[in-house]
């Protein structure tokens, strides 16, 4: 006759399955959520991007423009001219320039409300003209710092300054931007070309 035996080392006990189970959804959870929290930080980067490429392009196309400019001078609110030197240490709402085609350009940061603004340029005596879309680019506390201008001895330079803001699942955050651009020639050199 024949016997024979059951080995009890076969196969695992019911408490090691519901524990590898376990740590097998606990490490899955884990890597789940950090896959959704580095999502929701790549939209956030994409969304402050977006807006700091909008700034950009703005200050871009002023720069354009003002660097070929010349007589250079500081703006109130209402767009009446302050002298050059007015604004070297205190910001300007506007910012006045001859461009190279000898038109007069004005460059105002207007309120809009609630503590925005939007950059508005206007030609000689054409009507001011929007030069960024206030909802795609959210700007507080913009102006201009004006150094050098109406001195001879000296590269005239112009500070534009902003705080750019953007929301993110209502939460808002502000970015500050500031280029400065310097004038192609001196004022008296171009006044003696002409």
């Amino acid at each position: 006759m024949r016997t024979y035996s059951i080995s009890t080392s076969k196969g695992f006990t019911l408490i090691e399955v519901l524990v590898s189970m376990a740590i097998f959804i606990t490490a899955v959870s884990l890597g789940v959520l950090a896959v959704t929290s580095m999502d929701a930080a790549s939209k956030r980067i994409r969304v402050k991007d977006q807006s700091v490429q909008s700034a950009y392009f703005l200050i871009d196309s002023l720069s354009r423009s003002i660097r070929m400019g010349k007589k250079y001078n500081c703006l109130g609110t209402l767009g009446n001219e302050l002298g050059p030197e007015s604004c070297s240490t205190t910001m300007a709402a506007g910012f006045g320039y001859t461009d190279q085609d000898g038109r007069g350009i004005k460059i105002m940061y207007r309120d809009i409300g609630n503590g925005y603004g939007v950059f508005h340029r206007k030609i000689g005596n054409d009507t001011p003209v929007k030069l960024h879309d206030e909802y795609a680019l959210k700007m507080k506390n913009a102006g201009f710092y004006i150094d050098g201008a109406g001195n001879d001895s000296f590269q005239p330079y112009v500070s534009i300054r902003m705080l750019v803001e953007y929301s993110y699942k209502g939460k808002s955050y502000t970015i500050p931007l500031q280029t400065t651009l310097t004038q192609r020639e001196l004022d008296r050199a171009s006044a003696a070309s002409q």
